[in-house]
């Protein structure tokens, strides 16, 4: 098998969809040896913002020294970017030789034993384990993928848990209330392993927080252990002073851009201070230079300038919002162009009105992803708010015509959906090859 065959092999694995459950995986790890079994891990859920605490927590850890593995999703423009040590994506020779080892297990599961097809998720966790494994990694750093409580992650205890934030997406599979999502979230709690909380909402947070003293996990939220003061904002960094359960650190800096961030960043403090009160021995030194130097690609990201063009991975109402509040604090006086696509299962309606909040020109686009909505579906909910709006179904094209109307000090922005951001760095990347 090639890499080819290989990466083909695992994206038609997206025809057995988004089954969750603990068995199969439980049964795929076991036959390749347990390789999550003693693994230290830190485990993270959440709406929004796992994956930046993720990213912020494996460059700490980096700079103390230790070897990481971090486990996030999707990837933006190839799959070896879901399987990283020390920041390294997984080589393609190593996801080959995991996947020839992978695909007959799963193969007799099915034939032999009775279960349904490990899913594409299940397999790139699995290939995820093995691989810390064999690199023998200190720590795992692992992102949830959807939910919690039966997400395949979910198969390991880790050193810590925790829950970034609460909000409705993916409301078909975790529940159409955010108490629903709240107990698949609180689903990596185990017993006895503490919990960092970054919930805002009191009545959510009192769910979570009931829920770690019937599992007796000590827990630990922003609202009560902790808090930030702001120094400075800009679109080129942050500044500022942060209290973690006593400890306090001061001029904290981030390139990270927007205060959801720093909200993350937040959180990535306290998910570290837990881990030094277990012993593991991290400074201040590696916490400054980790969290300074945390890259998180398609967050608010400037792509290229003249005119500036940004991307963001804002896919529900909660991240657009977020989105939505930087491109005000930040671009106030620009003319903003937005490229959006979003998938059809989100709540469109309310992710437009987010959008409409800041954009004053809407491009609607459709990105070649089975789950993507037809522009049609988004059309009548932008005109609610924007007049300036026009339908461009290819993705390149639409950032092309964005880029080609704008004045050299306006803001093209790219969002609404992680593969409308990934289909348009391609687009931007092929441009920039072509003219170097």
């Amino acid at each position: 098998m090639d890499y080819e065959n290989a990466i083909e092999y695992l994206y038609n694995l997206k025809i057995y969809g988004m089954s969750l459950g603990l068995e199969r995986i439980e049964h795929l790890l076991r036959s390749l040896g347990s390789p999550h079994k003693d693994m230290k891990a830190i485990h993270v859920a959440g709406t929004n913002g796992k994956g930046s605490v993720c990213a912020m927590v494996s460059s700490v850890l980096q700079k103390a020294g230790y070897k990481v593995g971090l486990f996030t999703s999707p990837h933006l423009l190839f799959f070896e970017e879901r399987i990283r040590v020390n920041g390294i994506p997984i080589p393609q020779e190593k996801l080959v030789a995991l996947i020839e080892r992978i695909k007959p297990i799963s193969e007799s599961m099915v034939k032999e034993h009775g279960f349904e097809h490990p899913t594409f998720f299940e397999t790139a966790c699995a290939m995820a384990f093995c691989h810390y494994h064999d690199e023998n990694v200190d720590f795992a750093v692992l992102e949830v993928g959807l939910g919690g409580r039966l997400d395949a992650t979910n198969i390991i205890t880790p050193l810590v848990s925790v829950i970034t934030s609460i909000s409705l997406d993916h409301t078909h599979v975790l529940g159409n209330t955010l108490n629903e999502v709240a107990v698949e979230k609180a689903g990596i709690i185990k017993e006895g392993v503490p919990v960092i909380i970054g919930v805002d909402q009191k009545e959510i947070l009192k769910m979570i927080t009931d829920i770690s003293q019937k599992r007796q996990s000590p827990y630990y939220s922003t609202q009560r252990n902790s808090k930030y003061s702001l120094i400075e904002s800009s679109s080129r960094n942050q500044r500022f002073d942060v209290e973690v359960n006593g400890r306090k650190y001061s001029d904290i800096t981030i390139h990270l851009i927007g205060e959801h961030q720093v909200k993350n960043a937040q959180i990535a403090l306290m998910t570290l201070d837990t881990l030094i009160n277990q012993g593991i021995s991290i400074s201040e030194e590696s916490i400054r230079e980790g969290i300074e130097n945390t890259k998180w690609p398609g967050r608010l990201e400037i792509v290229s300038k003249e005119p500036t063009v940004i991307i963001d991975c804002a896919h529900n109402p909660d991240g657009m919002r977020a989105l939505s509040s930087a491109m005000k604090r930040y671009y106030r006086d620009s003319k903003k162009t937005l490229v959006l696509g979003i998938m059809r299962d989100k709540d469109i309606p309310a992710i437009v009105k987010e959008a409409c909040d800041f954009a004053d020109k809407i491009i609607i686009t459709k990105p070649g992803f089975e789950r993507a909505a037809d522009p049609e579906m988004i059309l009548p909910e932008v005109k609610k708010y924007c007049k300036d709006v026009k339908v461009i179904k290819n993705v390149s094209e639409a950032v092309d015509h964005a880029i080609s109307v704008s004045e050299k000090d306006d803001i093209v922005c790219i969002a609404g959906s992680i593969f409308n951001v990934s289909e348009a760095m391609k687009g931007i990347s092929e441009n920039l090859q072509k003219s170097q």
